[in-house]
């Protein structure tokens, strides 16, 4: 009775929850920090070479991912030039384009533009695959001894001690991940290699399945594509729109099986790869209601520790003692450490909410959820989260 008293009340007012690029980035880094940077080399492009294993132990290395489509990036591109300056000898900074969408040409008319001087290499996947990049702009900052010291997206206090740490003295020089070549571009006649999968609704689907019969095709897709581009990128933002319409035509029969492979990077807040109707459902917050049926179905409380991913939890539980503590309670929409600290993007992050979700589990009660829940309301109205 009273998660169900709760969830009215939270459904009214949202939550603090909404996902956002730099919570993208935090997950990122739960599954990188103090793990060994990517060896790579890469193309600049003026055909340079960027041999990365080469740069560990000697400096710090700051990677920035983005694209000349993307918003954020072009607010972020005056710091980076401004980092790049006053690096010295100490840092190297590169330019990733993520290669999504984005030519040659349209990568050196941005550097023109925005007046960039560092290195930029346009990434073939490799290093996007080996980093997890998983949104735009993202940082990765490693350290001198070679090692992933942060990974952010937002231009804040945190990337900045990141790039101060990244400059100081290495210890030893631990090995690095080495990294294979690219694969080749797939041809006409290529055989391609078997894999299983599932769809977003949880279905299996294999390559090679003995009892289909027709033909299969993939369309590789961007939610995003037709909105977010229509004034950057109009051209592409009709063929997105024009490739879509054509699948939807052809999914009126039955002659070929279709998969549709969405794009791994994501929307981030008030960034307008959302749609008109995205923006609108979480503005009211609709986009909670799919967690507030968690509630209701008693999966999840309305007040409690943040869900974290198994992947995360399996490793934060080897490196902070009591972790595994946050399970005895359900997780929750909403809780202490969310309303009391920021978003976690490092394992120091992670070992301060600690702190907050223990104390809320010690001292757990009606009256003290009420208390979380009304500072939740008074966040939301005054806008002081996302």
């Amino acid at each position: 009775m009273r998660n169900h008293l709760l969830a009215v009340l939270l459904l009214w007012s949202g939550t603090i929850l909404a996902t956002t690029g730099q919570e993208r980035a935090a997950e990122v880094a739960h599954s990188l920090v103090g793990k060994p940077a990517p060896q790579l080399v890469l193309t600049t492009i003026d055909g340079d070479m960027v041999d990365l294993g080469k740069l560990y132990g000697r400096t710090g290395v700051y990677l920035k991912f983005w694209a000349t489509w993307c918003v954020p990036c072009r607010e972020q591109m005056t710091h980076l030039e401004e980092t790049f300056q006053r690096a010295g000898d100490d840092l190297a900074v590169i330019g990733v384009d993520a290669g999504f969408i984005d030519t040659l040409a349209d990568v050196r008319a941005f550097r023109d533009q925005y007046g960039l001087t560092m290195p930029i290499a346009i990434d073939d996947g490799r290093l996007a695959d080996a980093l997890n990049l998983r949104v735009t702009p993202q940082h990765v900052v490693i350290g001198r001894d070679g090692r992933v010291l942060y990974v952010g997206h937002l231009v804040d206090d945190r990337l900045e001690s990141a790039l101060a740490e990244a400059k100081k003295s290495a210890t030893p020089r631990i090995a690095s991940s080495a990294v294979g070549d690219a694969p080749p571009a797939p041809h006409a006649g290529n055989e391609i290699t078997s894999f299983e999968t599932k769809t977003i609704d949880g279905n299996p689907f294999s390559s090679r399945d003995a009892t289909v019969t027709q033909p299969t095709a993939f369309v590789f897709l961007s939610p995003w594509c037709e909105d977010y581009l229509e004034r950057s990128r109009p051209a592409v933002s009709a063929s997105c729109r024009d490739v879509r319409k054509q699948v939807e035509d052809l999914l009126s029969g039955n002659a070929v099986r279709w998969l549709g492979i969405a794009s791994g990077l994501w929307a981030t807040e008030d960034d307008p790869r959302i749609t008109r109707a995205g923006r609108f459902i979480r503005r009211i917050r609709l986009d909670e209601l799919p967690q507030l049926l968690n509630v209701l179905a008693g999966q999840m409380s309305l007040v409690g520790p943040r869900p974290e991913r198994p992947v995360f939890v399996d490793e934060l539980a080897k490196k902070i003692p009591y972790f595994r503590q946050r399970h005895i309670v359900k997780p929750g929409l909403t809780g202490w450490a969310q309303i009391n600290y920021r978003y976690g993007s490092s394992f120091e992050d992670a070992v301060q909410k600690l702190q907050y979700d223990l104390f809320y589990i010690k001292n757990q009660s009606l009256l003290f959820d009420l208390s979380i829940l009304f500072n939740t309301v008074k966040i939301v109205i005054l806008r002081k989260g996302t």
